[in-house]
């Protein structure tokens, strides 16, 4: 069976070969990708670069399209990707279509010029719900305060990026509606599909983490750093970072030590201005550390020394930051949204609450961090949960009869 897979993101293995820079996101389609073709299926990555020409490659038995155009041909909608797809098609023949994402809009450009070829959608976030909360609470006022010099002349900040995102959740609304099969991973995800196009067969399983995770040591509390917090990529006020510094400094009070490791991209832009100052305006500048993009290997060591994890998302489809956090058994701490509620049973394996009720989070920080015991048993939990949720075999397995199922209903039992 010839899959294609269009994804948001170039796969280390080209961009290795080609000298290219890669994202850290989408590293839970790694191992899937890496393990499809020793189980009958001919497969083909497709994503977008910065050049400007068509590239094909084979790596280890997968089929590589880097297409023209980078980041800005999939966020806003070029016609011209139709005859980029056209190449893809030429070359590889797909019988079957896998989008990794709605979020942008070069899927919606396959299905417009083929809209033949079967296709599944894997579900990570609805732009329709992230888009009414991107702003993450912060008022007009702020968010003008702080706008950048660039993003004035660029009309790239944040009031720009929620206008988009909501023109965007049309294109999206347009690419549910054209498919008939989508896979989801938790039950928001599948509520939210399902409200846009009630006529889907859903898929429901889960994604397997980076492979380096199913290798690494557990989280141990003797060997954590006390009083430390790590939370992931949090450069938009979707994430939320402004609501958990505003917990950490109440926590403070009681626990003067408490330190921040924040992760992944921090640019210049107005939004990281504002934390910068409310970071001053706290008292909590030496205790908030940027650590930047991490690789698995070295995310995984940031793990194993904090002493929890938090993520208050204003909303959050299935965070595998997260996920990754509780498989090491990290004790875990999430808003109360999008997806996060099938993870943390709040008081067994973590601790949940509102997004916005900070003086909440900042209590059950300090209940955390302060029992030992809580921490450990958190941990156990976390880990025998987390481990029946990323069964690579058994989401695999789960994979290969979905792409069966579909094949079964559009070429008959005799296959493709």
């Amino acid at each position: 069976m010839r899959v294609l897979w269009i994804v948001n993101t170039i796969f280390p293995p080209p961009a290795k070969a080609l000298g290219l820079s890669t994202g850290v996101s989408g590293g839970w389609m790694l191992d899937f990708a890496y393990q499809l073709p020793q189980n009958g299926i001919e497969l083909a990555v497709a994503s977008f670069y910065n050049g400007d020409t068509v590239v094909q490659t084979a790596i280890d038995g997968i089929t590589y399209f880097l297409l023209p155009g980078g980041s800005k041909r999939m966020m806003f909608y070029h016609k011209d990707n139709e005859r980029l797809w056209a190449e893809v098609v030429h070359s590889f023949h797909p019988q079957l279509v896998h989008i990794h994402g709605t979020e942008y809009t070069h899927g919606l450009a396959f299905l417009r010029a083929y809209g033949e070829i079967p296709a599944v959608v894997s579900v990570q976030g609805v732009l329709k719900r992230i888009a009414e909360v991107y702003d993450g609470g912060l008022t007009m006022k702020e968010l003008v305060k702080f706008r950048t010099l660039k993003e004035y002349l660029h009309l790239n900040g944040t009031i720009e990026q929620k206008l988009l995102m909501k023109k965007n959740a049309k294109y999206e609304h347009e690419l549910l509606n054209r498919v008939k099969y989508a896979h989801v991973i938790n039950t928001w995800d599948c509520s939210v599909t399902k409200q846009i196009n009630d006529r889907l067969q859903i898929f429901k399983h889960d994604f397997n983490l980076r492979p380096e995770f199913y290798t690494a040591e557990k989280w141990d509390y003797d060997n954590c750093r006390p009083y430390s917090i790590l939370t992931g990529q949090c450069s938009t006020p979707l994430k939320g970072l402004h609501m958990l510094l505003k917990a950490v400094a109440i926590v403070k009070k009681q626990l003067p030590q408490i330190t921040l490791t924040v992760t992944g991209a921090t640019p210049d832009s107005g939004y990281m201005r504002y934390i910068i100052s409310l970071i001053d305006s706290l008292g909590l500048k030496g205790q908030v550390e940027f650590a930047g993009p991490k690789s698995g290997a070295d995310m995984i060591k940031l793990m194993k020394t904090a002493n929890t994890v938090v993520v208050p998302s204003a909303i959050e489809g299935t965070s595998m930051f997260l996920r990754e956090a509780m498989f090491l058994g990290v004790p875990s701490v999430s808003s109360f949204r999008g997806g996060m509620a099938d993870y943390i049973k709040d008081g067994i394996n973590g601790f949940v609450y509102d997004y916005a009720e900070y003086p909440f989070l900042a209590q059950r920080l300090t209940e955390l961090l302060t029992n030992k015991e809580m921490q450990k048993s958190f941990s156990d939990w976390a880990i025998i949960q987390s481990e029946l949720h990323h069964d690579r075999q058994k989401n695999l397995t789960a994979t290969l009869s979905m792409y069966q199922e579909i094949e079964n209903k559009n070429y008959g039992k005799d296959g493709f």
